[in-house]
């Protein structure tokens, strides 16, 4: 477990560093949201809600479903959802017992740029082009081309799993 929670520090000081030197392309203007892109709900079990933003009231969400950037979905405590962001196909699978934010999907001059606020849960990541920064109470973790899972427990420890590829 200490060894874990080492690797999790020295990828979250990474994290932070990096994103210190501009390299997500997400400060100064250098991203811009992207019309094409799109995140839609593609599987659902049981309890899963979202709205569109914090003044709305969360409401049970269906096949099909989008969610925009502002937007906020959770999950109960067996419910279970996919989203798929799209134009490149990248797949995020929600937890039971979890709440995130959406906060952008954005197009950089080099590459595709998503954003979560997980605040907690745990989600897994396939992600198929681009980057994905997850951010947690408690750091950043960002992925590119790869698999990762992220989890933020009810006592404020973040835990990321690199399945593949790199991640920060």
């Amino acid at each position: 477990m200490k060894k874990l929670f080492c690797c999790f520090v020295l990828l979250l000081t990474m994290a932070l560093l990096f994103s210190a030197c501009g390299g997500s392309g997400t400060t100064g203007g250098a991203g811009t949201p992207d019309q094409g892109r799109t995140a839609s709900f593609t599987k659902i079990e049981n309890e899963v809600q979202a709205r569109a933003s914090t003044q709305d009231e969360f409401a049970q969400v269906s096949v099909g479903q989008q969610l925009t950037v502002g937007g906020e979905a959770r999950s109960g405590d067996d419910g279970r959802a996919r989203l798929e962001i799209q134009t490149v196909g990248t797949l995020i699978y929600l937890g039971p017992n979890m709440l995130f934010t959406l906060t952008a999907l954005q197009e950089t001059s080099q590459e595709p740029f998503s954003r979560l606020k997980l605040e907690i849960g745990q989600l897994w990541i396939i992600l198929n082009g681009g980057s994905l920064e997850v951010e947690t109470p408690t750091g950043t973790a960002a992925v590119r081309g790869s698999f990762m899972g992220v989890n933020m427990d009810e006592n404020g420890f973040a835990t990321t799993t690199c399945l593949e590829g790199d991640s920060a």
